[in-house]
């Protein structure tokens, strides 16, 4: 993210914006995933900074190895708090630097699900269809998942494919039609091929739809199955849902 972008969700978040501006900018969230998930995370981050009180905050920065600066009359806007913590929990978010102990702050499902989900590189070799499996490839590393999605089904109408599976599971997960991907993803979990891709992805899934219990069960089976896919993340992402 450049650092245009990253003034312009600033702006957008505190209400800066003239109309004409926020209108347009509301118009691009809704056009570009990337940006509306990282509009989102930040939006979740500012209600952890909102929730803690000055000095958790300065004990937290010193924790992480920052200089908190001082609290002071001028420094009590939660504006300008929001400023000296943006950078650090973004990377809290992207990079899952948790500074905060659990118990402390536990750290809500959406950001947990914003800093894992990332689509999953595929692409379609030779098959019967193959101009509609490619184009579907094509629209799918480039992120225009309702038109793969499309081409994915008309390609393979009664798809028993759990690479196809996974590439739609993941579509509909960008889309943010979880109810869609779950059923798409939960029948190819048991698989010799994408097994362990497609219970990564229906664990977040679960997270982001706010089925705890399920996203737990999926990780734990994720960390018992003979496939290293995501493993470490799995064991680290279980131990930071509440």
């Amino acid at each position: 993210m450049t650092l245009q972008q990253q003034n312009n969700i600033d702006r957008y978040l505190w209400d800066k914006m003239p109309l004409e501006e926020r209108n347009a900018f509301e118009t691009a969230i809704e056009n570009d995933l990337d940006l509306k998930r990282e509009v989102m995370a930040q939006k979740e981050a500012m209600k952890l900074v909102d929730g803690m009180g000055d000095e958790v905050i300065k004990e937290r920065i010193r924790k992480a190895g920052l200089k908190a600066a001082p609290l002071g009359s001028a420094g009590k806007s939660r504006k300008g708090l929001w400023f000296l913590l943006a950078a650090l929990l973004v990377a809290l978010v992207v990079g899952s630097i948790y500074f905060m102990q659990k118990e402390e702050a536990p750290v809500p499902p959406k950001i947990l699900y914003a800093s894992n989900f990332e689509a999953y590189p595929l692409s379609f070799g030779n098959r019967g269809n193959e101009d509609l499996l490619s184009s579907a490839s094509i629209a799918y590393s480039e992120k225009e998942y309702a038109k793969a999605l499309e081409l994915f089904a008309t390609a393979a109408p009664n798809n028993e494919d759990a690479k196809i599976a996974l590439a739609q599971g993941i579509s509909f997960m960008a889309l943010e039609q979880y109810d869609r991907a779950i059923p798409i993803l939960a029948s190819f979990v048991k698989g010799p091929l994408y097994g362990a891709q497609c219970r990564w992805y229906l664990a977040l899934a679960y997270l982001q739809t706010q089925q705890t219990s399920a996203a737990k069960e999926q990780l734990e089976l994720l960390i018992q199955s003979p496939d290293d896919f995501k493993k470490a993340a799995a064991k680290e992402l279980l131990e930071k849902i509440e």
